[in-house]
This record gives structure tokens, C-alpha cells and sequence, in this order.
């Protein structure tokens, strides 16, 4: 049961964050001011690992309930759930680059500004959208 509420929330979690960076491909062009990018997409790949995971999980551990069996198959299942999440992710990530980023004309928030975030990248749309630190 516990097992069962703990992907539960997780999937609560990674799927507002899955949400938030596959948002950009789902907005029409005009609407977007700011999309995040990385070039290892390692945060991509993280978020999308952890969701699928969690809802792989929570599938699981549902129908162990269910079924009253016991649960079984643990690392294969993590493992799968981290190359379907690895390969969703690279693929939002550069997605966001390539359908977003380049037809937009975007441009990466200059480190004079104070900008220095390492793995992810901030492009906008005006130079005004960037954040202080």
C-alpha cells in the first residue's frame, strides 16, 4: 500500500514537470517567451525516467494489490523505465531546440546578465525575459 501512495505521488511529481517541459511543443509559436534546453539533457532524461517509472510502478503495484501477488521484476522494470525515459527525453529536449528554438530566432540568456545555470539553458524571445541573480 505504502508502495502504491509513494508512486502515486511521484507520478503527481515528474508529470508536472514532464508537463512543463514538453510544453513549448504544444503551444502554438506564438505564445512562447521562454524554453529551456540542454545540451546533455540530462534533466530531460531525468524527468522523463522518473515518470515513467512511477507510472510503470504504480501500474504494478495496483494490480498486485489486485491480484493479491506478489510483486516481482523490480530492476527490469527500472531499467526499461529509464531507457523509454531516456529516449522520450533526448527526444522532447531536441524537439524543443529544433521545432521551437530555431524557428523562433531565440537567443541563450547572456552570462553578463547574471544568468549561470550549468545544465540547463534559458532562450527567450526578448533579452528583457531573462532573470536577474
Amino acid at each position: 500500500m505504502i508502495r502504491t501512495l509513494l508512486s502515486l505521488l511521484l507520478i503527481l511529481v515528474s508529470s508536472y514537470t514532464s508537463y512543463a517541459t514538453i510544453k513549448p511543443l504544444l503551444l502554438p509559436i506564438e505564445q512562447i517567451d521562454k524554453v529551456l534546453f540542454s545540451n546533455l539533457a540530462l534533466p530531460f532524461i531525468a524527468t522523463w525516467g522518473i515518470a515513467f517509472f512511477s507510472i510503470m510502478s504504480f501500474s504494478l503495484s495496483v494490480k498486485s494489490l489486485v491480484t493479491k501477488d506478489k510483486y516481482r521484476g523490480g530492476m527490469k522494470l527500472f531499467y526499461c523505465s529509464l531507457c523509454l525515459g531516456a529516449i522520450v527525453g533526448i527526444g522532447v529536449n531536441y524537439a524543443n531546440y529544433f521545432l521551437v528554438i530555431e524557428p523562433n530566432d531565440m537567443f541563450e540568456c547572456p552570462k553578463k546578465i547574471g544568468y549561470k545555470k550549468n545544465l540547463m539553458r534559458e532562450y527567450v524571445s526578448d533579452l528583457s525575459l531573462c532573470e536577474k541573480l
